[in-house]
């Protein structure tokens, strides 16, 4: 009787197809997780730096839009050297950059926007 070593060329196949199958399967979902926590960072850093901007104007309310569609704005640079925010970083670790931009909709009722520009990401409708 012969003394079997090591695999067969066959079996060898079987487990390069059943990795390719699972690596098929598996390269698609990861990628899909990893794009949908970037939106998610970058959003909540939108709401930071939004929720930062509201608070330096409170403090400074006469930076405030005086009438109905004017607009106002404060850079994160500001923010930063006023020690309201920490610098914002992209995923990536590079500094971002932008600004908050107040609207005056009614007497009453300002809406507050924040517009982030990072190497991979740009705030949609800010102009970057």
């Amino acid at each position: 009787m012969k003394k079997r070593n090591g695999f067969t060329i066959v079996e060898l196949l079987a487990v390069i197809v059943l990795l390719a199958i699972i690596m098929m399967i598996a390269v698609p979902s990861i990628t899909g997780m990893i794009e949908r926590a970037g939106d998610t960072y970058y959003s909540s850093l939108e709401e930071i730096i939004a929720i930062s901007g509201k608070e330096y104007f409170a403090e400074n309310r006469s930076l405030l839009p005086k009438t109905q569609g004017a607009k106002e704005r404060v850079d994160i640079a500001q923010l930063v050297t006023q020690k309201k925010i920490e610098q914002p970083v992209s995923s990536e670790g590079e500094f971002c950059s932008g600004y908050v931009e107040v609207t005056k909709n009614s007497e009453d009722k300002m809406e507050y926007k924040a517009c982030l520009n990072c190497n991979s990401y740009k705030t949609s409708g800010c102009g970057f």
